[in-house]
């Protein structure tokens, strides 16, 4: 089972631009975990975006307790962050393209009493209709905070469209949308797919 395990960390105003740059290498390495197929990294305005390809909740295990990952959470992230959410997604097993000129979207959608599974499939199966390379899907773990969540890789040439298209899919949503946790990251973005993928 393919997964996806995205991070979104809220930086501190006092972040200075060294550290954050510190932080999105400190990212990148973790290409070089055995078990990464492929990682992308980047800045919003005011966040550390990274997701994170792996084969398996084996891998997640395995890629949690590497000393990158670790380093990349105690050394590059905690000194600058306010806060830090993450979700481990079940998704399809292609890779990212090399695009060197993108931007991309990470989102959640929290857990919700009275929210039925096919209202999250219904607004999965719009996301993934979108432009732009798309890995949706639900939750492995802690449902209780997230049901669902992905990332979704677009061209800036594409990215007027992109945002169009998502404004008129999030009106279908109702009060769903307003819940959406989400960022877009545009700023340093990188894909790293290690050598032997």
């Amino acid at each position: 089972m393919p997964l996806l395990h995205i991070i979104n960390a809220k930086l501190k105003k006092t972040s200075s631009e060294n550290e954050i740059f510190a932080a999105l290498e400190k990212a990148t390495a973790m290409s070089n975990i055995s078990v990464v197929n492929a990682i992308t990294s980047g800045l919003s305005d005011g966040s550390i975006g990274v997701g994170i390809w792996l084969d398996n909740t084996d891998d997640l295990e395995t890629f949690a307790a590497s000393e990158e990952h670790l380093v990349f959470i105690m050394q590059g992230l905690a000194p600058i962050i306010e806060s830090l959410w993450s979700a481990a997604i079940d998704c399809n097993d292609s890779l990212p393209n090399r695009d060197k000129d993108f931007v991309f979207w990470l989102y959640a959608f929290p857990d919700h009493e009275g929210v039925f599974e096919w209202e999250i499939q219904k607004i999965l199966n719009d996301i993934a209709n979108l432009p732009g390379q798309s890995w949706t899907g639900t939750t492995i773990e802690e449902r209780d905070h997230f049901r669902a969540g992905g990332i979704v890789l677009i061209n800036k040439n594409e990215y007027e469209n992109f945002a169009k298209k998502l404004k008129n899919s999030k009106s279908d949503w109702g009060a769903l949308a307003n819940s959406l946790t989400e960022e877009f990251y545009d700023n340093n973005t990188i894909i790293s797919i290690p050598t032997n993928h």
